[in-house]
């Protein structure tokens, strides 16, 4: 058995194998390593090695220099990405075959293979990736020797590998992975810090929980809200606060008042439209081209892709976001949007301005119905219609549950709350008009468990939400139900110290009953499910 099974360690290595050409996907490891080693509270910490870090001069074969200075045989995680070239040969071969190693990569791949054999590292922490990217036409014969390579391992040598299109969506396979890697790291006998566990499923059992999701949990689908502020603030001379520092609502009113109303929600479009084209352009294309194919039979590759183009340029944002949601939640089981949808909750609201989650339990084969709050009253504004309008009765069930959208949706972007005005126009409707809220979503925020995942404590929706259920009336009962907030972290780059803004979280919620988990949002779901079905198929024996 390896030593790392049985080891009390606390600190590990993370070994980064790749060629030069995914710069973009090692800044992501960085990221998501230093992101989990500001929010882990169980001592673990993780230190990414680089070959580059590692490459100094030195006497001997290069390969074999980084493999010493970087104390390989140590490595406790490995990691491997691959895209367009597998890189510069070492000039050694490989003793099990007598082939040559194409490249570096290829030989600490090789070695961390070695490693597994001799149980010096676990298979369990050993991480391919392929990334599927189109490559330029002078990059075709490399690229052939990475799927001759990928063949081998996976084909030959029955390896499992990842495959990825964009940085984004690597860095959110990464981050799950990694998380399921830590998961297995705990010392034996370690206790599990979070102790809400019980009171959350039963909970569940009783159908007594239900989920506020924050727009962290879209961030894969638009980009940041910070980002978005960031790219606006820059490019239309925002004025006051230092560039990074600003707030989407702060930024919005800016341009609202300069530009007029209208003005951020047009830009809030084109951005999501642009987001969705760098991000996922290959995956609209695929669908699009599916979907012609389907209707039209065949066509012409040049007739087809100028239909494909002019289909890209009028779909409706929904239909936009609803695929790519889609192909993330077909890929990927721990798409937080799809383990919440195979869970037994009614009610689902949501600061977020799309609408992941119906699609998602439209896919796990329930029936959601979407409502928005009507947060205005303006001639200007045109809601959507309502099932309560037609059935003032219904009510949401597990089969039947109801996704409701506190801040407006892309749909209608006259619905979107986003600037300072908005939200202060929200709290005044809010405080005049709370009883048009459904019967079902007021019982539900005051009679239930409360899962807030994927918000940041800047975030105004956040703050206008926590605040507003603290003062509604029958707060009270809410101390009957465990609450938990998740991923509820401070912004990279805050000046405080992790352990001052945790004391400072923790010491905000305590008065109202809310416990946090440190950790993502699909750890802790992943972590839920597993508990709620466990629980299961003890009441079925």
């Amino acid at each position: 058995m390896s030593s790392a099974v049985t080891s009390n360690k606390k600190h590990y290595r993370l070994f980064l194998a790749s060629p030069g050409d995914v710069p973009k996907e090692r800044d992501a490891v960085e990221d998501v390593v230093n992101a989990f080693n500001l929010r882990d509270r169980r001592g673990i910490h993780i230190d990414v090695i680089r070959w580059e870090d590692h490459a100094t001069p030195n006497f001997g074969r290069p390969q074999e220099v980084i493999f010493q200075n970087a104390d390989f045989q140590r490595a406790d995680i490995f990691l491997a990405v691959l895209w367009s070239r597998m890189g510069t040969p070492t000039g050694k071969r490989n003793p099990a075959t007598g082939e040559e190693y194409v490249s570096g990569t290829a030989e600490e791949i090789e070695q961390a293979l070695r490693l597994i054999r001799e149980e010096k590292l676990e298979l369990g922490r050993f991480m391919l990736y392929f990334c599927t990217r189109p490559v330029s036409f002078d990059s075709i014969e490399a690229a052939r020797q990475v799927v001759d390579f990928k063949r081998k391992l996976t084909d030959d040598r029955g390896a499992l590998a990842q495959e990825y299109e964009t940085v984004d969506e690597f860095k959110l396979l990464f981050n799950n992975h990694l998380e399921d890697i830590v998961q297995r790291l705990r010392p034996i006998g370690e206790p599990e810090d979070f102790e809400k566990w019980t009171a959350l499923v039963h909970s569940l059992e009783k159908r007594r929980c239900t989920a506020i999701l924050g727009p962290a949990l879209s961030d894969y689908i638009l980009g940041s809200r910070g980002e978005i502020a960031e790219r606006w603030a820059q490019k239309h001379e925002f004025p006051g606060l230092p560039l990074g520092q600003e707030q989407l609502p702060q930024v919005a009113q800016y341009l609202s008042t300069r530009f007029g109303f209208d003005f951020p929600r047009e830009k809030l479009e084109e951005h999501v439209r642009r987001e969705m084209r760098d991000r996922h352009d290959a995956v609209l294309r695929h669908h699009i081209r599916s979907a012609i194919a389907l209707k039209d039979g065949e066509t012409s590759p040049e007739l087809l892709e100028q239909a494909v183009e002019r289909r890209l340029d009028t779909m409706d944002l929904d239909d936009l976001i609803s695929v790519v949601g889609t192909d993330r939640m077909k890929k990927d089981p721990l798409e937080p949007h799809s383990i919440l949808a195979r869970l037994p909750l009614k009610i689902f609201v949501t600061a977020n301005y799309c609408d992941l989650m119906s699609g998602a339990l439209r896919l796990a084969g329930k029936h959601p119905e979407t409502e928005a709050y009507r947060w205005k009253d303006s001639p200007e504004i045109e809601w959507p219609p309502s099932i309560y309008e037609t059935n003032p009765n219904w009510s949401p069930d597990v089969d039947q549950p109801l996704v409701y959208h506190l801040f407006g949706r892309l749909s209608q972007p006259d619905t979107v709350v986003l600037s300072e005005d908005d939200y202060f126009d929200y709290l005044i409707g809010l405080h005049r008009h709370r009883s048009e809220f459904p019967a079902a979503v007021n019982g539900a925020l005051s009679r239930t468990a409360l899962l807030f995942l994927g918000f940041e404590m800047e975030d105004w929706s956040f703050r206008v939400l926590f605040r507003s259920l603290m003062s509604q009336e029958g707060s009270s009962l809410l101390a009957r139900h465990p609450h938990v907030a998740v991923q509820i972290d401070p912004r990279e780059g805050n000046a405080h110290s992790p352990e001052s803004i945790r004391q400072y979280l923790e010491h905000y919620f305590g008065n109202s009953k809310i416990s946090i988990y440190w950790g993502s949002v699909e750890n802790f779901l992943r972590e839920l499910e597993i508990r709620w079905w466990e629980e299961e198929i003890l009441h079925e024996e």
